[in-house]
């Protein structure tokens, strides 16, 4: 009786940890896509203030978002460039 317990203990505290693992993930997630919609908004604006032609848009937005470390992400050029275009560059450091 006294192992079963044991087992089950270990157990549910298995699940707990991974649990509480995969909230953290999520979490992390969450927060660097808020970091990455904040970083673009911010880019947005001074794209506004400086008055930047249309046919260089493109051009000020990558080095803006890669002054705040991020990189864009493969995304069409042709179209204009939305926030999720762009990754941090630690994903690139994983290659």
């Amino acid at each position: 009786m006294g192992a079963l317990r044991a087992i089950f203990s270990w157990l549910a505290t298995s699940l707990l940890i991974l649990i509480l693992a995969g909230a953290a993930v999520l979490g992390g997630f969450a927060f660097q896509e808020r970091r990455t919609a904040d970083a673009f908004d911010g880019c947005q604006a001074r794209l506004l203030e400086h008055s930047i032609t249309r046919d260089r848009q493109v051009q000020f937005l990558d080095l803006c978002m890669s002054e705040k470390g991020h990189k864009k992400s493969g995304c069409n050029p042709e179209i204009y460039p939305l926030a999720i275009c762009y990754l941090p560059r630690w994903v690139f450091w994983v290659d």
